[in-house]
């Protein structure tokens, strides 16, 4: 990615390979037999102030063949990015392009690490589809060495079920919702939608998500003001693969898209 930017003639082309301590350079975080207490507390500081870091060298992926390294693209470095600068984003990305993943992989290290105090709402066009994107972000801990586990969990004040997480410690939550089942419905779950964090997953299949949207709004800017005034990160995360247009949901997506302006990769070089 640093040679692609570069490339491109993107100056602020290394900010993912950035590392703070560099006593870190060369220590692997994922053979602990081999680290000292004193690395040991370095690489947590490092996770808690460089995303980058963790997603680099911590996080690990279940796929075929075993757990492989988190890899960088274009299309997830931008996700990454907007999330992490508290910017709304819509990502369209056709299936197996790793949009999923980069998202529950950078909320992971939010809800682990980088904020407090913060809600999340995963949604999707249906509850166990909104279950299977929590149960991606928690899988990405369980694969976290035990000393890292250790300063996430805190078992007798932390929530760790189907359908929502909580910690105690850091008073961060992530729940999830399905598609609601008539238009009174999907008014209420939006207008109970006072959190800074909202990612609806395969939005242009969600039904009646205009409706959703629509009466969410207010409530998350809300959420997102105070969450800028404490330096919280906020964002709506919209995610999803190609619809069809002939679709109320598709269409609606469609007009949310055209509303938006163009990521463009010198958006990286702006202050």
């Amino acid at each position: 990615m640093y040679d692609y930017l570069k490339k491109r003639g993107i100056e602020n082309n290394k900010f993912h390979l950035r590392l703070y301590n560099a006593e870190l350079q060369g220590v692997d975080p994922l053979n602990p037999s081999k680290l000292t207490t004193r690395q040991k507390r370095m690489i947590l500081e490092e996770m808690r102030v460089n995303p980058f870091y963790t997603l680099r060298e911590i996080i690990r992926i279940e796929g075929p063949g075993g757990l492989a390294r988190f890899q960088l693209h274009p299309g997830n470095l931008a996700i990454i990015w907007a999330i992490l600068n508290s910017i709304d984003i819509i990502v369209l990305l056709p299936r197996q392009q790793g949009k999923t993943i980069a998202v529950a992989a950078i909320l992971n290290w939010l809800y682990n690490f980088g904020t407090i105090n913060t809600a999340m709402l995963f949604g999707n066009k249906s509850l166990k589809d909104a279950k299977n994107n929590l149960k991606r972000l928690k899988d990405i801990t369980d694969f976290f060495p035990d000393y890292i586990k250790e300063a996430v969990f805190n078992i007798k004040n932390d929530v760790n079920n189907l359908e929502s997480i909580a910690s105690g410690s850091r008073n961060n939550r992530i729940s999830v919702a399905g598609s609601p089942r008539s238009i009174p419905d999907a008014d209420n779950l939006g207008r109970g939608m006072s959190i800074p964090i909202w990612w609806p997953d395969e939005i242009a299949f969600l039904k009646y998500n205009k409706i959703i949207y629509d009466a969410a709004t207010p409530a998350i800017s809300t959420a997102s003001r105070i969450a800028e005034e404490r330096g919280v990160p906020h964002a709506k995360i919209l995610t999803t693969t190609p619809s069809n247009l002939d679709l109320d949901e598709g269409a609606f997506v469609k007009f949310l898209i055209d509303l938006s302006c163009t990521f463009i990769e010198e958006m990286y070089d702006w202050p």
